[in-house]
């Protein structure tokens, strides 16, 4: 499952703190890998800010409607090319339910979700892009924990709004695999490599 595998990873989302209070960090206005970016307010961190506060606040959506199971809710915060990739919105919505299914039955369970100390955000044109660490725990049977090093890479097609996403640890987790959902994606954004689940056994 692309976004949300929760037989293998459980569930993707974070745990919102202090949106405000995050660091954020910005690309220059221009670089020699992406095409020149514009920002809110004339170039303004304030702009920033708040598109950084906005990427955080609907990641927490996206960990509450996991929480709640909420498919539809999820559906709404998923990026669009990918839930295009997966068949549709009703096909994700039966992918999302049966995979939820399948944890339940393997014994998969979420102990914490977390989110990194910053969040990477980058513009282009009109569109906002923002990288956001999680860190996720679960409880699986027969092992004491696994731990997920991983992030959501969020997309905003008006300049930090609002916001969709995609996880950073699962099928879609190269820069090219990412640039076939999102073409415009500003190379100047750095995205995590990504890394094996740590597994501790008893």
């Amino acid at each position: 499952m692309y976004l949300y595998r929760p037989a293998i990873i459980a569930a993707i989302g974070i745990a919102f703190s202090a949106a405000q209070g995050m660091p954020c960090t910005a690309a220059p206005q221009s670089d020699v890998n992406a095409a020149r970016h514009t920002w809110i307010a004339k170039g303004d961190a304030t702009g920033d800010s708040l598109a950084c506060a906005q990427a955080l606040a609907g990641a927490h959506m996206v960990w509450k409607a996991i929480q709640e199971e909420d498919a539809n809710a999820l559906l709404e915060l998923t990026l669009p090319s990918l839930i295009r990739a997966m068949g549709g919105r009703k096909a994700f919505v039966a992918t999302y339910r049966k995979g939820m299914d399948e944890a339940r039955a393997e014994g998969v369970r979420i102990v914490s979700l977390v989110i990194g100390d910053s969040v990477q955000l980058r513009r282009r044109g009109g569109e906002a892009y923002a990288v956001i660490p999680t860190v996720i725990t679960m409880s699986v049977p027969k092992s004491t924990k696994v731990v997920v090093e991983s992030y959501l890479l969020g997309f905003s097609p008006d300049g930090g709004r609002s916001w969709t996403y995609v996880n950073g640890s699962d099928k879609f987790s190269t820069e090219a695999q990412f640039r076939q959902l999102l073409p415009r994606l500003p190379k100047s954004l750095r995205l995590p490599a990504q890394k094996e689940p740590v597994v501790t056994r008893e």
